[in-house]
């Protein structure tokens, strides 16, 4: 009688608690990879906390792109510069606790605001700008998030207050009724072309200097925000210093 067999037949759970074990054990091989690439400070060490409780459940993000958002968190922090943090896209809510997190107390007092745009129905249909491929994979509910998630991990996290706002709708409704506060740092997850420019001609403008501008779909397989956040640019006369963690998604530093 083999292993698997016996512990199968003579020790009921005990095959599945294995498996449990050695899913933990691989789980666990990732983290610490992770943590010895990014490093183990106290801070980094918050945030692989918050990694690994949001993903997958609250955020489809990997971790490199995490780490990049909460570090332009802490950078606008340690350097001043005023705004508002603004999502663009937020699925579950998992991004934007991790940009919100280092301003607990500037956003309790009021001092920074939180403002979350996503339909909670998911992706638009794409056009024909957005290239075959984002036509191909698109489905009714494509990237569908749950507000009530949003509220769940900010709440868990002892974020959730009055100055975090979720706004619920196509962004063509609900970007235009934005305050034109400042913008300290935006993330835009948009993934199609016309989401994007519209997210662009809506908010850039009021992003501050010192502040970042991130695009989490710049130069994949979403041809569409690419084109839309080039055109942007090009209709500025602006050649932008774009950065990256891991060669998908890209920061900008306003400078102007």
């Amino acid at each position: 009688m083999s292993l698997k067999l016996s512990l199968k037949s003579g020790f009921p759970g005990t095959w599945e608690s294995l498996r449990l074990r050695f899913s933990k054990i691989r789980r666990l091989k990732k983290h610490l990879s992770f943590l010895f690439r990014i490093g183990l400070s106290k801070n980094h060490l918050v945030l692989f906390r918050m990694i690994d409780f949001a993903r997958p459940e609250y955020t489809m993000l990997r971790p490199m792109r995490l780490k990049m958002l909460y570090d332009l968190s802490n950078n606008i922090k340690e350097n001043g510069v005023e705004g508002n943090i603004i999502e663009c896209g937020v699925y579950q809510g998992g991004a934007a606790m991790i940009m919100a997190e280092p301003h607990k107390e500037e956003i309790k007092s009021g001092k920074r605001k939180v403002y979350l745009f996503d339909s909670f129905e998911g992706n638009p249909a794409p056009s024909a700008k957005d290239g075959p491929e984002m036509q191909n994979i698109y489905h009714p509910g494509f990237a569908k998030g749950r507000i009530e998630k949003v509220r769940e991990i900010f709440s868990r996290w002892g974020l959730m207050n009055p100055n975090i706002h979720i706004v619920k709708g196509w962004f063509s409704e609900t970007l235009s009724a934005y305050p034109k506060n400042k913008i300290a740092l935006i993330h835009i997850d948009a993934n199609l072309y016309e989401s994007t420019k519209i997210c662009l001609e809506s908010l850039a403008d009021l992003v501050q200097r010192g502040g970042y501008m991130v695009f989490d779909d710049y130069g994949t397989r979403a041809k569409g925000c690419t084109k839309a956040i080039d055109e942007f640019f090009q209709s500025r006369q602006i050649t932008p210093d774009l950065k990256t963690y891991d060669n998908f998604s890209y920061y900008y530093k306003k400078d102007f």
